[in-house]
């Protein structure tokens, strides 16, 4: 089968997933089934490929719950619900909730039309939350970062450093929780120790000491 392209249809006017379901289906126009339940795909420009039901997108963008993902470029190993891997390269975002998630790559897995293991990769990728709920505002990076939908946390991985208020920790494996605006080491096994380097308060904030009494 030849790849399917929408360059007859104008950017303004994204692909959605429902009508990319139907061709990988083989399934006629009018009877298109309405996209999965808390899924939401858009692409400037897709092309299928019948034989190996690959599919590549340009200016992708996908929505689940709070969770964005957009890219310049992605393919995916299938449209099928039950399970599908995904490579998004170019200009990577993630953002959930207020936390946002940038690399140059990413990829992630789709089961049963849920997003799992998604990882990012850059030099570095970065994550910033700057305004979590009832905490200070957080940054940090790392050759990796991983996220985790159901646990709803960002962990850094390789050469990691994450700053919380005005005080930064460094090491191989940072966890931060999205909901909780906290963070913790991650795994025990790992050679490289953790380091954190707690700031001075502002002079503003600095109490003066009194000078002694003259006796």
């Amino acid at each position: 089968m030849a790849a399917f392209s929408p360059n007859a249809r104008s950017p303004a006017s994204p692909v959605t997933l429902a009508a990319l379901a139907a061709c990988s289906l083989g399934v006629a126009a009018a009877q298109t089934p309405a996209a999965p339940e808390g899924l939401d795909l858009s692409a400037e420009e897709v092309a299928y490929d019948g034989g190996t039901s690959r599919v590549a997108f340009e200016g992708l963008t996908l929505r689940q719950g709070d969770m964005l993902i957009a890219a310049d470029h992605a393919t995916s190993t299938s449209l099928e619900s039950e399970y599908s891997e995904w490579t998004l390269s170019g200009d990577v975002r993630i953002e959930v909730g207020s936390a946002r998630l940038t690399s140059d790559e990413a990829h992630f897995t789709m089961q049963d039309n849920v997003l799992s293991q998604l990882e990012l990769i850059g030099s570095p990728a970065t994550f910033e939350d700057p305004s979590p709920q009832g905490a200070e505002a957080a940054s940090g990076g790392a050759n990796r970062i991983s996220y985790d939908d159901a646990g709803r946390s960002v962990s850094l991985l390789d050469d990691a450093w994450l700053r919380v208020g005005a005080n930064e920790v460094t090491g191989c494996d940072l966890v931060y929780d999205v909901d909780e605006g906290t963070f913790r080491s991650g795994s025990t096994e790992c050679d490289q120790p953790f380091r954190i380097r707690i700031a001075r308060p502002p002079e503003e904030n600095r109490t003066e000491e009194a000078p002694p009494e003259s006796p």
